[in-house]
């Protein structure tokens, strides 16, 4: 007789509550609750990662959440906030909470090789929540050019066209450096009105406004606007040097040891993470006091 596999082991489906807290997404929308029902990864997930390269993974990450979440939606709708978290969540479930990096202390006076550290991704990493103060669109006057611009969060599908009009060789091949960063800041706009009155909601105008014209000083008047929207996992870590007790200061790495580990950490007892979900461990911060969920 076969065996039946779903009485053997069939990961259920947890409700977890998304940084963005929902207000971001329209009242229809199944994310509009702030919830999403997620399960662990299974055989069919650790496939799709074989197959991951960099110009299919933008593509691959879409459909791992969407094989691991019950909720229908489009994926490029969420937020790059909520989407992140969701891809900690999953490593932190699916494998374990931790997260092994080797580290070179960059103190000047502490002359020694890397070290192995070993972060824990339920007790050493914040999740920042939204604010329920902020809405969209902002709307952002930039000083030194007299424009206007309204402004809306960073959605998965603006990761993904970014990507894609980055790797067009043909259209950037006059472009010096790397425009990514500044076509996600063009797409982040909705509208744009200048200091005589002309109005528009091309992309075509928000790339070309982006991408040679805006000054410096205009652009971080953008990011910074742009920053209240922040939310999701800080990747900020700190840590003390274990040969000179000095603070570290590094971010989580996002490679491939993170997504889909090699080996899980030896000592962790809490290796495959039973019991309790990381969602359920993290220390969040909510208006910058730290506290337990």
């Amino acid at each position: 007789m076969p065996i039946d596999f779903s009485q053997v082991y069939l990961p259920a489906y947890t409700p977890v509550k998304l940084p963005s807290l929902g207000l971001l997404y329209p009242a229809m929308s199944p994310l509009a609750g702030g919830y999403v029902h997620i399960r662990e990864y299974c055989a069919t997930e650790e496939a799709l990662y074989s197959t991951m390269n960099p110009d299919n993974s933008q593509l691959i990450i879409n459909q791992l959440l969407r094989n691991c979440i019950s909720d229908n939606f489009p994926i490029e709708e969420m937020t790059d906030g909520d989407v992140f978290y969701l891809l900690y969540w999953l490593r932190g479930n699916s494998y374990s909470t931790a997260y092994p990096l080797e580290i070179t202390c960059p103190h000047f006076d502490c002359q020694h090789g890397p070290d192995m550290y070993t972060i824990d991704l339920a007790r050493d990493v914040k999740i920042n929540y939204l604010s329920d103060t902020v809405k969209e669109p902002l709307v952002v006057y930039l000083p030194k050019t007299g424009v206007t611009v309204h402004l809306k969060c960073l959605r998965r599908k603006v990761e993904m066209l970014a990507k894609k009009r980055q790797a067009d060789a043909a259209e950037w091949r006059n472009y010096k450096g790397d425009p990514t960063d500044l076509l996600k800041r063009a797409y982040s706009m909705t509208l744009m009105t200048t200091r005589d009155g002309q109005e528009s909601d091309s992309i075509l105008d928000f790339e070309k406004f982006c991408l040679y014209y805006c000054p410096a000083s205009d652009s971080l008047v953008i990011d910074q606007a742009m920053s209240q929207f922040r939310h999701g996992v800080d990747i900020s870590i700190e840590l003390p040097c274990r040969r000179c007790e000095k603070t570290i200061y590094t971010v989580l790495p996002g490679g491939p040891e993170f997504f889909r580990p090699t080996r899980l950490n030896p000592t962790d007892e809490k290796a495959g993470v039973p019991g309790d979900t990381v969602s359920e461990q993290v220390r969040i911060v909510v208006g910058g006091v730290p506290s337990t969920s």
